[in-house]
């Protein structure tokens, strides 16, 4: 079967025209007024073709210094290394196909009003932030108590104040996380990004954009703190 030649890619026009580096604190990358992924541009200034694509005149090019790359015909050409990344990144990518099909598969559920920001900051002394909290600590506190926590993401679970966490409709965990995970989620939805970029080389990269426009927004406030535009 003939393979398709890639001889160059033009950056994609966009819908809007908000630059990468909106997305990107110091830190990395952020979903909002907190650092989720440690990410930085340059991940999403080098394209991939994805596996199975076949770049023709690649091989004198910097790509042929890049991991995940072997040379392939015609001559002169590279193509991802499949199989190498498949030995080195297994279980990742296991995981990872683990994680997105119980998503995709499990109905979604939109009832846990983003309680999350509020259990981060329940019953603490010592949030982890300098934000003022915007009904305070006892306001906030009552809001946690009259309100079912429900959250099924076990990246923001694990924020939870240690009161806060045993107020969850069910523990959540890292190794139980495929069992958890819904499409309802904003944050199973942004984390889409974190899946393409640690697959590597093997996503192609207008999905890798994708995936990351869509992680960049648009996220609802932080309900329980006070944010204003400097």
């Amino acid at each position: 079967m003939a393979r398709p030649r890639v001889a160059s890619r033009p950056p994609r026009r966009r819908a809007h025209g908000r630059p990468a580096g909106a997305f990107f604190p110091p830190g990395g990358a952020s979903g909002g007024r907190f650092p989720l992924y440690s990410y930085k541009p340059a991940v999403l200034r080098r394209w991939h073709p994805g596996a199975g694509i076949v770049l023709e005149d690649a091989a004198e090019t910097s790509r042929a210094r890049w991991r995940g790359y072997v040379a392939s015909d015609p001559p002169g050409s590279l193509v991802v290394d499949a199989g190498e990344c498949r030995r080195t990144r297994g279980d990742l990518l296991a995981g990872i196909v683990r994680i997105l099909r119980s998503t995709a598969g499990r109905a979604p559920a939109f009832g846990c009003f983003g309680m999350h920001e509020w259990a981060m900051v329940y019953r603490s002394s010592s949030p982890r932030h300098e934000l003022p909290l915007r009904l305070g600590p006892r306001g906030t506190d009552d809001v946690v108590e009259a309100h079912e926590l429900r959250c099924t993401h076990f990246d923001a679970y694990r924020f939870f104040t240690p009161d806060a966490a045993p107020r969850n409709r069910e523990p959540l965990s890292r190794r139980t996380q495929a069992d958890h995970e819904q499409p309802g989620c904003l944050h199973a939805g942004m984390d889409l990004y974190k899946w393409a970029v640690k697959a590597g080389p093997l996503v192609p990269g207008d999905l890798l954009l994708d995936t990351f426009e869509h992680a960049r927004g648009p996220h609802p406030r932080h309900a329980g703190l006070t944010l204003r535009s400097a």
